[in-house]
């Protein structure tokens, strides 16, 4: 039986990401890494915890063994939205060379 993928949004994806690096980090310190408000860490929080991906341990987040299982597609899908975005910004740097000549 093939294995359910969890759906996350893009700051769903990258909270997670920053809880896998530092499950101290505070939500303060998840938005200004991501340069979001804290409003919206606090929503991707809840969302990961209702869809069983995390949980709250004293002062730290966890991880749950269903987190565990995505995290590597996560850390995947990441990278290749940096690919995308590097593809598109090295497009774009091309035609205004074009222009300049």
């Amino acid at each position: 039986m093939a294995k359910k993928k969890i759906h996350m949004g893009e700051i769903e994806k990258y909270v997670l990401v920053c809880i896998d690096k530092d499950p101290w980090i505070k939500q303060s310190e998840i938005a200004e890494t991501l340069d979001i408000m804290q409003p919206s860490v606090s929503r991707a929080l809840n969302n990961l915890r209702r869809k069983g991906l995390l949980k709250k341990d004293g002062n730290s987040y966890q991880l749950t063994s269903k987190a565990h299982e995505e995290i590597d597609g996560v850390y995947k899908s990441i990278l290749n939205d940096i690919k995308k975005a590097t593809r598109i910004i090295e497009r774009g740097s091309r035609v205004l060379e074009l222009e300049d000549a």
